[in-house]
């Protein structure tokens, strides 16, 4: 599910971005017990001790900082990413605690997820001190992102409807479809891309259309275990650099290059299952595209 299958769907959502950037709401934030509400609508720039989202939500300008927790809560959605101009959506989040994301809620976080966000990019000015943890969420989207402790997505997705390839063509449900950007023309899915994490990576028992995890720094371990996914072109766990171990198991389709174009895993410890040491897979963007390692010991 990269850009050569949904360049035309992005064309046709950046149209409708600048339409509604121009006329986003003002304000959506409101003060409860030394922390704010989001109930639709942007977020003004500023300092929260915590910051609760129940609507449709994102951060269109300037830096929104939470001293305390950020809270997405089930069926909610915040999209808070930094796209690349000229498109909107460019504000920039800098968390104290920790992210949580509810059942059936959505994040965009970092970089902007609509594929404006340059491959390879280190430009990691979104910051969360805690940990990023999704529990039943409906979709995490994570790019750029400098995370001082884990990222966990345990379960959710779009569920059953998004494990067949007719997840490419479906309509993304509710939060997802109503976010203000390119995004709610794409089908459901989850990634964590060019991002340092300092503690562990796990995606666990996830029903979604597409799955990724590129290019990040990661210096604890990395876990993809019993994640089902409609896109055949899924499950591209590939160019990370992992200090612990990684372990890869029961997914389906399995760990593979797909249209990435990223390198082997590298991989500091013990590298198990799917993207273990030895397994091998084909790769269209590596000499003639025939197989090479998913991971490699690091150097």
């Amino acid at each position: 599910m990269r850009t050569a299958r949904i360049g035309a769907i992005l064309a046709i959502g950046l149209t409708g971005l600048a339409g509604l950037a121009a006329t986003a709401a003002p304000v959506g934030a409101r003060t409860l017990g030394g922390g704010a509400v989001c109930t639709g609508g942007a977020i003004a720039p500023g300092i929260y001790q915590q910051l609760l989202v129940v609507g449709v939500c994102s951060v269109p300008q300037g830096t929104v900082t939470v001293t305390g927790n950020l809270t997405i809560a089930p069926g909610a959605l915040l999209d808070a990413t930094t796209p690349t101009p000229p498109a909107a959506l460019p504000g920039t989040v800098v968390v104290g605690g920790n992210v949580l994301v509810g059942s059936g809620a959505v994040l965009f976080l970092g970089c902007d997820a609509a594929i404006l966000c340059p491959s390879g990019t280190t430009a990691e000015s979104d910051i969360v001190a805690g940990n990023i943890i999704a529990v039943g969420a409906l979709g995490v989207v994570i790019h750029a992102v400098y995370v001082q402790g884990s990222v966990s997505v345990v379960g959710g997705g779009g569920g059953a409807g998004m494990v067949t390839p007719a997840c490419l063509g479906a309509v993304a449900p509710a939060p997802w479809s109503q976010d203000p950007s390119p995004l709610a023309f794409f089908p459901v899915y989850t990634d964590v891309e060019d991002s340092t994490i300092g503690g562990n990576l796990r995606i666990i028992g996830l029903q979604t259309c597409y799955l990724g995890a590129l290019r990040n720094h990661v210096q604890g371990n990395v876990l993809d275990q019993q994640n089902q996914m409609g896109d055949p072109d899924a499950n591209e766990v590939v160019g990370n650099s992992v200090t612990g171990n990684m372990v890869c198991t029961g997914s389906l389709p399995q760990v593979q290059f797909g249209e990435s174009g990223a390198a082997p895993n590298q991989v500091g410890g013990q590298a198990i299952g799917q993207c273990g040491f030895g397994v091998q897979a084909p790769d269209i963007n590596y000499g003639t595209g025939g197989p090479q390692p998913i991971s490699v010991p690091m150097v």
